[in-house]
């Protein structure tokens, strides 16, 4: 299945698109199926740690995973993408040690 199904003959965006969408539903169904939500967790501690190259090599899709950060980037390296200065991942991180 494809964005452009019914619509148009599918072009290689298409097919890409609708390759990794069917890897996310197929990864939510293992992930519920065999109860291992390791790769996931991994993601939410990443985000957390704002190590944005380890949610680059756990994401599905890492190329747009990085295209979707480089184009929203904050004025600060360490801040998410979505709130910058204000980051709570940002100021948790400065004010807690989670290395314990």
């Amino acid at each position: 299945m494809t964005p452009a199904e019914h619509l148009a003959l599918p072009n290689v965006d298409d097919v890409r698109q609708g390759v990794i969408t069917a890897r996310i539903a197929a990864h939510i169904g293992d992930m519920v199926k065999n109860n291992d939500r390791e790769r996931d967790l991994d993601m939410g501690r990443a985000r957390r740690d704002l190590k944005w190259d380890r949610m680059y090599e756990l994401a599905i899709d890492p190329v747009h995973a990085r295209a979707v950060r480089n184009s929203r980037s904050p004025e600060d390296s360490e801040a998410c993408t979505m709130c910058g200065n204000y980051c709570a991942l940002k100021i948790v991180k400065q004010n807690f040690n989670f290395e314990r």
